[in-house]
């Protein structure tokens, strides 16, 4: 049997619970808008471009969008419309359009394809029986077990139903005058929730992938046979399988994941949280000030900044940006940033990562495109940036060209879907390929390594970087260099944390990794420098004067070294510029890596704040060469002139 997924864990409905108190309850995880109406919950209201989508109708519809992003949400509101439910859009602004003035019952099919799980040899019979229910719900027996007579007979039952009711109002009022839509054979709506659930919980079992195809072809095709019965159909999902032909069973489906027009129909817009949910972003406020989370003087517009960093970013046109709606929603319940995605179920990118036949690094990759049309293919890896795109994992920055030729820039929308890849990539590439508990096995390594860097020792930071650069797959250095160490170590360090490492998102820069001395208010930056050893020996000199010589005598100066010659022994910054010394040709070129890390810190703008926010400030300069060699120095940040915002760099005795 197999296991529940991150589509399953989407539909459970979390607990309902008050974030702020004197006011209506969030409802976090809640699908129905029916508790939203009589919750008096704060509701976005989606409803007029939902009303667009209705009478733009034409040929049935398909939305991809990433797993807890308010799909099912949307085709409850739809369920409801259809099912004339006028009493619940009162006050939204479906309910307020004055075109809107008959509200007309439909009967709904819908299809809920997480509902239920399957095995090999038995995906027709289980789907059979979910079918049957659905049917029995709405007064429908199904005595056929073939799946595309199963749902015919089902549209052509609520079909016969409906006009017969038709049929019935207008004997009783034989004066009045009826319109010719009310005659129409198209009767029955069919919403179809995460069409592609069974094919993404199997994905890496390519005979059940296959048996499950097959059907799902059966089943769309003849629902295609009943086209002129249906009133409205909209199928989501995840992602979007060529292989399936959607497209061919509905002589040409309209897929609107990429029009600009329902670019918002799912997900929120900084200006929709800041209308809907403004009592909870003050508390939200408030509560991280108290907790000291959050900078003591921070406005709205602050908090947002870091929401939006945290949590926005998704957009399906290349220009309008959104947020997850999900994630949000749990920050403003909780007062606090964490990874509610990631941790809401299973990533698909895990059932992918297994395999290992990709290189994950190219998701890092800032010139990564991706051409129409997009859709998966057959054979389904990590490096198929449309699954990326498709399944939240990037998200679209830019579009160029004309449509159908037109090039998408891709990137990763927010933190939170950078720590999922993360996470992700550590356990299925990090830990040795011998290790039989890969995740024990990097919970040991990060508790380690964190001791090491907290207690600045030199010899047991390098011993125990050298184990896990050799313990990485080497296969991806070459694709990534310095960014994927920087990758591969903040992730470890970060690895198996429910809650992040304190947002460094006010710096004026970009250290490579930022994080905290447990047990007070210091922190250490670290910052890597890497070099392939693919250089020939008579580039050392090269190497050697990277650096002007009027930048390595600033920053001999600033951590006390009046010059290159020799200092004395008890010079604590004596081992930091002793490239003129060294004899060995690796020896030198860490050196110089070492020189490089520390010059970065006192060249960027980014160590002033923090030296402003924190108590002491630690720097750990890592120099790796060809992989399995590192050099690990440390220093301590220090003000040379506050008001100047001058800074000098005091290294600290070395324990190597």
């Amino acid at each position: 049997m197999t296991q529940k997924t991150d589509q399953d864990a989407s539909k459970d409905t979390g607990p309902i619970s008050v974030a702020v108190p004197g006011l209506s309850p969030l409802l976090v995880g809640v699908n129905e808008l029916n508790k939203f109406i009589l919750a008096n919950a704060p509701l976005v209201d989606k409803t007029e471009m939902i009303h667009a989508l209705i009478n733009g109708y034409q040929r049935p519809y398909f939305l991809a969008r990433p797993r807890r992003f308010g799909k099912t949400f949307l085709l409850d509101t739809l369920h409801d419309i259809f099912a004339g439910r006028q009493k619940f859009f009162t006050n939204l602004a479906i309910g307020k359009d004055k075109t809107q003035n008959k509200w007309r019952s439909y009967p709904v099919i819908r299809l809920d394809m997480t509902a239920f799980v399957s095995e090999r040899g038995k995906y027709a019979k289980t789907f059979i029986k979910y079918l049957k229910r659905r049917a029995a719900k709405l007064g429908v027996k199904i005595e056929t077990s073939d799946i595309a007579s199963a749902i015919s007979s089902f549209i052509e039952a609520l079909s016969d139903k409906q006009t017969a009711k038709v049929l019935k109002r207008q004997s009783k009022a034989m004066k009045s005058k009826m319109k010719a839509s009310d005659y129409s054979p198209s009767n029955v709506v069919l919403l179809i929730d995460e069409y592609d659930a069974q094919m993404l919980r199997n994905i890496t079992d390519p005979i059940l992938l296959e048996e499950i195809m097959l059907v799902l072809h059966d089943f769309y095709s003849s629902v295609k046979s009943c086209i002129r019965m249906l009133r409205f159909v909209l199928i989501t999902g995840i992602t979007k399988f060529q292989q399936l032909s959607l497209s061919s069973s509905f002589n040409m489906i309209d897929d609107i994941t990429f029009n600009s027009k329902y670019s918002t129909i799912c997900g929120f817009t900084e200006t929709e949280i800041r209308n809907t949910f403004p009592e909870y972003l003050k508390f939200a406020l408030e509560e991280m000030k108290k907790m000291k989370t959050i900078d003591e003087n921070a406005t709205i517009d602050d908090l947002m900044r870091q929401i939006s960093w945290w949590y926005d970013g998704y957009s399906w046109d290349g220009e309008t940006r959104l947020l997850n709606p999900d994630s949000v929603k749990n920050f403003l319940e909780n007062c606090q940033f964490g990874y509610y995605w990631y941790l809401s179920g299973i990533p698909l990118l895990t059932r992918l990562l297994k395999n290992k036949r990709s290189e994950p690094f190219k998701i890092f990759d800032r010139d990564l495109k991706a051409k129409t049309p997009i859709g998966l293919e057959e054979n389904i890896e990590i490096n198929s940036t449309s699954f990326l795109l498709y399944s939240g994992y990037l998200t679209i920055s830019d579009i160029s060209g004309i449509p159908p030729r037109q090039t998408y820039q891709l990137k990763i929308p927010n933190n939170e879907i950078k720590y999922a890849i993360e996470q992700e990539l550590t356990t299925n590439y990090l830990a040795p390929a011998s290790q039989p508990d890969p995740v024990g096995y990097l919970t040991a390594q990060k508790s380690s390594l964190l001791s090491a860097f907290c207690s600045m020792d030199e010899k047991e930071s390098e011993r125990l970087l050298t184990v896990d650069l050799n313990s990485f797959d080497k296969t991806l250095y070459h694709a990534g260099g310095e960014n994927y160490i920087h990758l591969m170590l903040g992730a470890l360090l970060k690895y198996g944390d429910n809650l992040p490492f304190p947002n460094p998102s006010y710096l004026g820069g970009k250290p490579d990794l930022v994080f905290p001395i447990p047990g007070g208010n210091d922190r250490i930056i670290i910052e890597i420098k890497y070099k392939k050893a693919d250089r020939p020996s008579n580039d050392l000199d090269d190497y050697r004067h990277q650096s002007t010589a009027e930048e390595r005598q600033r920053i001999l100066d600033m951590v006390g070294v009046k010059g290159a010659g020799k200092q004395s022994p008890s010079h604590s910054s004596d081992r930091i510029m002793t490239i003129g010394h060294e004899t060995q040709r690796e020896d030198m070129i860490l050196s110089g890596l070492i020189d490089q890390a520390f010059a970065q810190i006192v060249s960027h703008d980014y160590a002033v704040p923090l030296m402003r926010k924190t108590g002491k400030l630690y720097v750990a300069a890592i120099g790796v060469y060809d992989i399995s060699k590192v050099r690990v120095r440390f220093a301590e940040v220090v003000w040379v002139d506050k008001q100047s915002n001058i800074l000098s760099i005091n290294a600290l005795p070395s324990s190597a």
